[in-house]
């Protein structure tokens, strides 16, 4: 990949080459090209361990030379300044992985716990319906008892004055309305398995 263009020896310093190209001599921007990019391809690859990565690195390296020409000093160090370059890119692209990596895992995270909340709503919610569907066949009274106790939060004395019955004829309905709902709900989840 390497030749010599015929404006250039191997003598000429950077900084001559560099006022041409500074002028917009696009055989001086060769030259260095030529002169630099398999040393930039090797510092980046050695940063990014990706032949592929680092040929776009140093691509944009050259792409950044090329557009920013008539801003370059050719008093300073050619060499530097597109080390400086392929080293702050390199170092930006693995900053910008890492940084993906990192909100992919959180996102991965967040999302299994998103997904955990739906699971845990849909099984709610089944349950949920479940229990309605119980107390739906249940008698009337048992019906009116846990919904006073359960749902309107009413104590046992207040559920039996309200329905004019004692407060342990209201303590039976209820612990055999949980028993019921217990049973029939282990039904289910045993035959669902």
């Amino acid at each position: 990949m390497y030749r010599k263009l015929a404006n250039y020896c191997e003598s000429t310093s950077d900084q001559a080459i560099l006022k041409d190209l500074i002028a917009g001599n696009e055989e001086a921007f060769k030259e260095l090209y030529h002169r630099y990019y398999f040393r930039l391809l090797h510092l980046t690859i050695g940063m990014t361990k990706s032949r592929e990565v680092s040929e776009g690195i140093v691509h944009d390296v050259w792409a950044k030379i090329w557009d920013r020409r008539e801003k370059l000093s050719p008093e300073g160090s050619f060499k530097s300044l597109i080390y400086t370059m392929a080293k702050n890119l390199s170092i930006n692209h693995l900053r910008d992985i890492s940084y993906r990596k990192g909100f992919e895992k959180e996102l991965s995270e967040n999302m299994a716990d998103i997904v955990r909340h739906a699971e845990n709503d849909v099984w709610f919610n089944l349950f949920e319906q479940q229990v309605e569907d119980i107390l739906e066949s249940l008698p009337p009274q048992k019906k009116s008892i846990f919904f006073l106790s359960r749902r309107k939060g009413m104590s046992y004395e207040e559920i039996a004055k309200t329905l004019g019955i004692a407060p342990q004829t209201v303590a039976n309905h209820l612990n055999r309305t949980l028993e019921i709902i217990r049973v029939r709900l282990d039904r289910i989840d045993t035959t669902d398995s």
